[in-house]
């Protein structure tokens, strides 16, 4: 294949597209499951007042407690696909960039490079990793605001 900068240019602005879209999923997970996290507080909330039996209580803000684990569980392995996803597009740019010969000197400049070395890494971060570090943040402290509710329905019932 003849070497085309037209195909290099459109193949970044394409993998630059599908990135942007892998890493979106990230964020749009997170409002979610803040808004889910949310909804199951305030009804927790709600219905401490409204189911008088303790015991039911336990098990129903139990119950809550592992779908909102579960839901944690699968939302991060969501993001770790994507992640994955993400990194192979960014390896098929590195690969593309070693074809055209952006990694070595005097190819297209007289003394360098056009890239470094640490291009070659490009889509291997590791940011994702703190978005899970929030969402499992997110899901122990709504766990515990869980477990307050039933501590407070056993030590102060109505």
């Amino acid at each position: 294949m003849p070497k085309n900068e037209e195909f290099l240019k459109q193949l970044f602005i394409e993998s630059q597209k599908l990135m942007l879209y892998r890493s979106e999923v990230e964020y749009k997970l997170l409002n979610v499951f803040i808004l889910i996290n949310s909804a199951v507080i305030s009804v927790t909330f709600g219905s401490y007042g409204l189911i008088v039996n303790k015991y039911t209580f336990l098990g129903a803000t139990f119950s809550v407690m592992i779908f909102v684990t579960i839901l944690t569980f699968v939302f991060c392995l969501k993001i770790q696909r994507e992640h994955k996803i993400y990194e192979n597009v960014g390896q098929q740019i590195v690969r593309t960039w070693e074809y055209f010969d952006l990694f070595k000197k005097g190819v297209y400049l007289k003394d360098a490079s056009i890239l470094n070395e640490d291009a070659k890494n490009y889509g291997k971060g590791r940011n994702y990793l703190g978005t899970i570090s929030i969402f499992v943040v997110i899901m122990t402290m709504t766990d515990i605001i869980l477990m307050i509710f039933i501590i407070m329905k056993f030590h102060f019932p109505k």
